[in-house]
């Protein structure tokens, strides 16, 4: 289960990118296949660049997200009504 969290929460992110980046995919793909396994660390995976990362969890609300980045923000994911996916920005 936890697996498949992880790999929700970083498709999350490649979709939050607007732009498909198969290497990418790929490589997280076969780690989540492999059993023994139980991190991913994205930093190994990509040359970004990291400040910050966020994760929400199921029910945040678009408010709380926007007060958590400190701008506007647009939930096309409907978070605020899913128990079944974690929005990571």
């Amino acid at each position: 289960m936890k697996k498949i969290t992880v790999l929700i929460v970083l498709l999350l992110v490649l979709v939050g990118c607007n732009q498909r980046n198969a290497d990418l995919e790929d490589s997280i793909n076969s780690i989540v296949k492999d059993e023994s396994k139980s991190e991913i660390k994205i930093q190994s995976l990509t040359n970004v660049d990291w400040d910050k990362a966020f994760l929400f969890t199921p029910y945040s609300t678009e408010k709380s997200i926007e007060e958590q980045l400190g701008t506007g923000f647009n939930d096309k994911s409907n978070i605020d009504f899913r128990d079944d996916i974690y929005l990571s920005i």
